[in-house]
């Protein structure tokens, strides 16, 4: 149900092509390509992405076995990445199951993605709630929103997972600022 959720938040829009960060084993990415969107995965994990490379046809798919982090900051700097031949630069929308531990630089690099329109994260919802707080006392909370607007647009209760996790998850939704940041991310950060 909540895979569902995700997916109608991402299809809401004809933005294409997207940017998946993390598809795992492609359950997410399997519902997009069958909407016929374009999908652009990063997976760091090379395992992973053998299984995608085998499953999944390259006509509207295209995968880099690389750290999302250093896609992102490629991306903030309005450069074109590679993906085995296609590049990818301003993507409009972007999505992706996120760990926590790198939660805030991922949503960061995001953020800061030249012509972006829209995100929808899974993350820890402890993370969620800080980020989309309407009077946020989260510096991270007040930087993000220097770009848009954030909200929970779903839960995920832990008995959604296998393995069970022991916290609950929230589906967390950016929509891009009209005319880009307030002020000047630099000062901010």
């Amino acid at each position: 149900a909540v895979l569902g959720q995700i997916t109608d938040l991402i299809l809401e829009d004809e933005l294409d092509p997207l940017l998946e960060i993390g598809p795992g084993l492609g359950a997410l990415t399997y519902r997009l390509l069958e909407a016929g969107r374009r999908v652009f995965a990063v997976e760091i994990d090379p395992a992973l992405c053998e299984i995608l490379s085998s499953e999944l046809k390259p006509d509207r798919f295209a995968l880099l076995r690389d750290d999302a982090r250093t896609v992102l900051e490629r991306l903030a700097r309005g450069e074109a990445v590679d993906f085995d031949g296609r590049p990818l630069s301003s993507p409009p929308l972007v999505c992706g199951n996120l760990p926590y531990y790198i939660s805030t630089d991922l949503l960061t690099g995001v953020a800061a993605i030249p012509g972006l329109r829209r995100g929808v994260f899974l993350t820890q919802k402890e993370f969620a709630v800080r980020i989309a707080a309407e009077r946020s006392d989260s510096s991270l909370g007040v930087f993000l929103g220097n770009y848009g607007s954030w909200r929970i647009a779903a839960q995920a209760p832990a008995g959604a997972f296998y393995p069970r996790p022991g916290v609950a998850s929230s589906v967390l939704e950016f929509r891009a600022r009209d005319g880009g940041p307030v002020c000047d991310p630099d000062i901010l950060e």
